[in-house]
């Protein structure tokens, strides 16, 4: 399933935090273009290979006076303006992915299912400064689940296996920059019952 795109902003709109307060900034005009695809193919008639990636080229065409932050050698940022025309959307990674495989194994009335999934996320900018970057980086999930019939679903999982650490979140003030970083490796039990 593959696809192409392309978008033109005009009055595209930023938030920023300042001061305790919560700014809408107009960063004028952006355009973003690209292509995505997924799909699956059987190797069996019970296990399947998953996939999809995208591509994307984006940028500010025109961001005057956009906020910049300098780090200040005396502690926090010295704030300012300046011009992030031609910098890269915020949360905006070129490249992204997965690949996965599932499968689904019955035994009588019941099932046992495996799937596993690994992402890949290109480096992208927190703000559009283009300063507080979040590099490339993987994670890796998986499931096993045994269903009983069609009414009950026991499972385990592991979330971020290999315990990638990356942010989730990032910004910049006259303070300094705030980053949040993502959950690390996160293993689980849980069932579920449908009527």
């Amino acid at each position: 399933n593959p696809a192409a795109f392309l978008y033109k902003y005009k009055d595209i709109q930023l938030t920023q935090t300042q001061g305790g307060s919560l700014l809408i900034l107009n960063a004028a005009k952006a355009t973003l273009k690209g292509f995505d695809f997924d799909g699956e193919a059987f190797l069996t008639e019970n296990i399947s290979f998953t996939f999809g990636g995208a591509y994307v080229d984006s940028k500010y065409d025109e961001f005057l006076n956009g906020p910049t932050f300098t780090p200040n050698p005396a502690g926090g940022n010295i704030v300012g303006t300046g011009d992030l025309s031609g910098n890269r959307l915020i949360r905006t990674p070129k490249f992204t992915g997965n690949i996965g495989v599932k499968g689904s194994f019955p035994i009588g009335n019941d099932k046992i299912t495996a799937q596993a999934n690994l992402y890949h996320s290109g480096g992208f900018f927190f703000e559009a400064e283009n300063r507080l970057k979040q590099g490339d980086y993987r994670t890796l999930s998986g499931e096993i689940a045994y269903e009983i019939g069609d009414m009950w679903r026991i499972w385990v999982f592991g979330r971020n296996i290999t315990n990638t650490k990356y942010l989730v979140f990032g910004e910049s003030g006259g303070l300094g920059d705030i980053v949040s970083a993502a959950p690390g490796r996160l293993y689980g039990v849980g069932a579920g019952f449908r009527f």
